[in-house]
């Protein structure tokens, strides 16, 4: 139940124009989600950190002449210019290319800034299909190390008209002070056979050459995932509903998705049903992942790469002071007010999400240590225990104490 500072805030808001409230950030719901599980020891003898392997590959024994490689199990999810200010996602791009790891490009093109430290610093970015087409072009799409279809149901406003200048507008390819806002679906992609026919495309027109992503947010996870396998996507991209926003109306943070620890179960069944690991597919996930051991337990649930948001944000900047949406971030991270937007330091910022980075793999490799892994892909649900009912019946994890499945999840 909201409090009562909260509730009077969020009505009061709808009273002055009778709109939803908007408002930064990620749900405030206290769901079930990676706190609720820890790792337990193996009856083997703990690895030493030195030998045990991080590396994940997506693209092997697939379809394209190119598989990205990523020497950590740790991307960034993809956030948009509009949202952040051009040194922001610059920073990220240095950041994640240092750590020889990839970025998930938001809307619109890519930026200058973003391919010169790629170029540069031998990073990774993967460009967007965007429902909204926005900057959906042969040369942004071609610049891309690999390239997503973006099939999330998140409606939302990336560009308000207030700060829709020529510069934003011009990478959104959008009229001067036009809104860009992204709508809830593709028109020209609305069942299966359509999701086939966008991968076949673009896989055709990038020459095979890079890895075709797909991503979904919550509902019909299985279906969802199950129909991107079918259609040969090389990687599978699941966001909860704790992802990053920098503009949400109220309603839609807290009420509408799932959260990421309820995704994983039926994804990773239709992995087994199509046997998709074993044809080179990948699984990664996204949405509220904030330190390492949230990483290892994604992995031992099933995903191969995981994706940080507000983390990596608060490695290139990020105090959240919660005015994301006002254009007026202090530490100019999210605003594309190039006054404010000069207080980023490329080069630092970029230096400092790689020391995040680290410090995260640092900690899954020091649990898979513990479970006595020999490699992060080895991690399995037997490494794992539910602190609570709730999370060992969403989850299939044992429950801690009673140390067996649930009755539901025994088949």
């Amino acid at each position: 139940m909201e409090e009562k500072e909260e509730l009077l805030k969020r009505l009061e808001g709808s009273l002055k124009d009778g709109r939803p409230v908007g408002r930064p950030g990620h749900t405030r719901h206290r769901m079930v989600d990676f706190d609720d599980l820890v790792v337990v020891p193996s009856r083997a003898m703990a690895q030493g950190s030195k030998e045990i392997g991080t590396e994940v590959s997506i693209g092997i024994d697939r379809y394209t002449q190119h598989p990205i490689h990523l020497e950590v199990p740790i991307y960034i999810a993809d956030m948009s210019y509009g949202e952040l200010g051009r040194t922001a996602k610059a920073g990220l791009a240095l950041g994640s290319a240092l750590a020889g790891s990839m970025v998930l490009c938001g809307h619109g093109v890519l930026l200058p800034e973003e391919k010169e430290v790629t170029d540069e610093n031998g990073g990774r970015l993967v460009a967007k299909w965007s429902k909204g087409r926005f900057g959906d072009d042969m040369a942004n799409l071609s610049f891309g190390h690999g390239v997503c279809i973006d099939m999330s149901m998140d409606p939302g406003i990336l560009v308000p008209p207030e700060i829709s200048t020529k510069e934003v507008a011009d990478v959104y390819g959008i009229p001067r002070g036009a809104l860009a806002d992204t709508p809830i679906s593709h028109l020209d992609l609305q069942g299966e056979d359509d999701l086939k026919l966008h991968v076949d495309l673009l896989r055709e027109a990038l020459d095979y050459k890079v890895p075709v992503m797909v991503k979904f947010s919550g509902g019909e996870v299985y279906e969802k995932v199950r129909a991107a396998i079918e259609a040969g996507a090389e990687a599978v991209v699941l966001e909860g509903m704790q992802a990053w926003r920098a503009r949400s109306d109220d309603v839609h943070a807290e009420h509408a998705g799932e959260p990421l620890l309820g995704m994983l179960p039926p994804a990773v069944r239709a992995f087994v049903d199509t046997k998709a690991k074993a044809k080179g597919v990948k699984l990664l996930v996204q949405g509220g992942i904030n330190g390492g051991a949230d990483v290892f337990k994604a992995l031992a649930m099933g995903a191969d790469a995981v994706g940080l948001d507000c983390a990596a944000l608060v490695g290139v900047g990020c105090r959240m002071t919660g005015v994301c949406n006002t254009n007026k971030c202090p530490q100019g991270v999210a605003t594309v007010d190039p006054r404010l937007e000069s207080k980023v330091s490329v080069k630092e910022s970029g230096e400092h999400l790689y020391n995040l980075i680290t410090a995260f793999t640092d900690e899954i490799v020091h649990l898979a240590g513990y479970a006595g892994l020999a490699h992060i892909s080895a991690a399995t649900m037997k490494n794992l225990r539910a602190l609570t009912y709730d999370a060992a019946a969403i989850t299939g994890v044992r429950l801690v104490g009673y140390d067996r499945l649930l009755p539901h999840w025994v088949h």
